[in-house]
């Protein structure tokens, strides 16, 4: 529940352009088709295995983002170190991920487009909190 001091505590998330919006079903296909390009295909969208790829991409972003609205409203902690995290790690995870789905060539550029993600989440936070 929001705090009175940090009445919004939340970011809108479908406001936000984030770099995994690229990854299309052909990037997918390419980087597991062993698993996707066979008879029975579905197993591969209903196993853990999607939840621990793109899964993950998709959470670790949000939270970065969430990071970024967080310290932009003034709200105190820090929600990457409170999951066990760090900003670095998580560009590490994503860079990898995101060369893999084809989304952008290395770390250099993964680090550009999560300062974009969090700058759209800051952004959010004009006129809230502090």
């Amino acid at each position: 529940m929001p705090s009175p001091d940090f009445p919004l505590d939340y970011v809108d998330y479908t406001s936000i352009s984030f770099p995994s919006d690229r990854i299309s079903l052909l990037a997918v296909r390419r980087a597991h088709p062993d698993e996707i390009d066979i008879e029975d295909p579905e197993n591969f969208f209903s196993t853990d295995h999607v939840q621990h790829t793109l899964g993950t991409v998709i959470y670790v972003e949000r939270l970065l983002a969430r990071a970024a609205y967080e310290k932009a409203i003034g709200k105190p902690g820090n929600i990457l170190q409170e999951r066990g995290l760090s900003r670095q790690d998580c560009i590490k995870d994503l860079a990898a991920w995101y060369v893999k789905y084809g989304v952008c060539s290395g770390r250099k550029q993964t680090e550009l487009l999560i300062r974009e993600v969090e700058k759209q989440a800051a952004g959010q936070a004009s006129g809230k909190g502090r």
